[in-house]
């Protein structure tokens, strides 16, 4: 069977992910790298086609780790902490001018493996094993991953707090009831550069099809330019609650998240967070 390395798609506030919960973990300013404990055999790249040389050490370590607890493959990111991701790359793609005492510094930290008895692991039962059989120090460290509530709001908390640390450049999302698949999918996403303000509701508009909101219309300064934005992406509770009661909201603040900004200065994916 021919592997192919997970690819995450992007995260959009504005759209309905049909779950409740997500594994969220950090994303690192690492190389991304895969570990298959057979065929091609080595670190390599997402495409598994570049294989990063001086790291054999690292190699030994991961297949004595997959053979030790039975695992298929590791995935992840190869990282040295303080390094920025520009540093880290021309180190790991280095193939004839680097120090060996360097390659030997970097870390394989990962986010997620397959087992040879059951190939077919949800994210749960993956999470499961990685806990159980990898540590959360050294060299091979396990990258945890932490439950969060499906939310716009819960999402920016967390990437906020993550981001805040200063050692990372965003969260990966990962559904947990998902296989793991080399099929791009909304099963695992990235999130980067979200962001939120504080706007004033202006107007609704309804919807031909259900009668309640079809979308909100926010107005604020954005670099000191007034703008009007659609806010799409409302539950079917909140489209009827804001239509019943659209007097009680117009003219009310409310916390507005998108992922970051268009060409034209306008919100990208603005979705409702909360009113203020």
């Amino acid at each position: 069977m021919t592997f192919l390395a997970e690819v995450p798609n992007t995260y959009n506030p504005a759209k309905e992910y049909e779950l409740g919960f997500w594994y969220s973990t950090q994303k690192l300013n690492g190389v991304r790298c895969i570990y298959i404990n057979g065929r091609p055999r080595g670190l390599r790249n997402q495409t598994l086609k570049t294989r990063y040389v001086g790291l054999d050490r690292l190699e030994l370590e991961c297949r004595i780790l997959c053979e030790t607890h039975n695992l298929s493959f590791l995935d992840g990111e190869l990282y040295i902490p303080g390094k920025t991701l520009d540093q880290l790359a021309l180190l790991v793609l280095d193939r004839d001018n680097y120090e060996l005492a360097e390659k030997n510094s970097i870390e394989f930290r990962v986010s997620a493996v397959s087992s040879v008895t059951n190939p077919n692991l949800t994210a749960r039962e993956m999470v499961a094993l990685m806990q159980q059989n990898i540590s959360n120090s050294g060299r091979i460290s396990y990258l945890p991953q932490k439950l969060i509530c499906n939310t716009p709001l819960s999402v920016l908390d967390e990437a906020n707090t993550v981001m805040n640390a200063g050692i990372n450049e965003g969260i990966i999302l990962r559904n947990p009831d998902s296989i793991y698949s080399g099929v791009r999918s909304d099963n695992l996403l990235k999130v980067k550069g979200i962001t939120s303000g504080i706007f004033t509701v202006v107007g609704f508009t309804q919807s031909a099809t259900t009668g309640f909101t079809s979308y909100m219309s926010v107005e604020g300064t954005i670099n000191g330019i007034n703008k009007t934005s659609r806010v799409y992406g409302l539950n079917e509770e909140e489209e009827q609650e804001l239509w019943m009661n659209q007097t009680s909201y117009l003219g009310k603040q409310v916390l507005i998240i998108y992922m970051g900004l268009t060409s034209t200065g306008n919100l990208r994916n603005p979705a409702l967070g909360r009113f203020v």
